[in-house]
């Protein structure tokens, strides 16, 4: 990748598919992938679980399939041992491979570090996201003294503004 910035987390993979050397990934879209054969991607480990060194590891996609479940494998890799040493692990790829955007659409990803406010005071920043199991986007914000996860909905968020990085949030009452 040519810099961490340029880089976008595409989903995380937990699990081994098969004995040669496949990959169950969970990916945040399948939709409009830009995943294919002969496409790089980066590897980072999710914990101490994972092989994969803390700087990543670059593979090439060998071939993928999106349906029903997302099984990927990737270039020189060839048996469950291997995939299993790698795992857990994040997903990431050039921004320059994903589609350009329409004028008032962004990516998830463009909202890392947005400054989160509440009636105009400022709450904390969006440390990072994660889909729930009904593929719902959650944000996590980092905040003074915690960390509280919200769901990416109108109810919740109230404006976002890519261009300066901030976000107005309505909090849920158990928060």
């Amino acid at each position: 990748m040519s810099d961490e910035k340029s880089a976008v987390k595409l989903g995380e993979c937990h699990k081994p598919h098969g004995i040669k050397g496949g990959f169950l990934l969970h990916l945040y879209n399948t939709n409009e992938s830009c995943l294919k054969p002969n496409v790089s991607v980066s590897l980072l480990p999710l914990d101490e679980r994972s092989q994969i060194s803390q700087k990543g590891r670059t593979l090439k996609i060998k071939s993928i399939q999106f349906s029903p479940k997302t099984i990927c494998y990737f270039q020189g890799i060839e048996d469950r041992n291997e995939v299993e040493a790698m795992l857990p692990f994040e997903i990431y790829v050039d921004r320059e491979l994903l589609p350009k955007t329409k004028q008032g659409v962004y990516y998830v990803h463009d909202l890392l570090s947005a400054q989160v406010f509440v009636n105009n005071e400022l709450i904390g920043t969006i440390r990072d996201f994660y889909t729930n199991a009904s593929e719902q986007v959650i944000f996590v914000i980092k905040t003074a003294s915690d960390e509280i996860d919200i769901p990416f909905t109108k109810e919740f968020f109230l404006e976002v503004n890519v261009a300066e990085k901030k976000v107005i949030v309505n909090l849920p009452e158990y928060i």
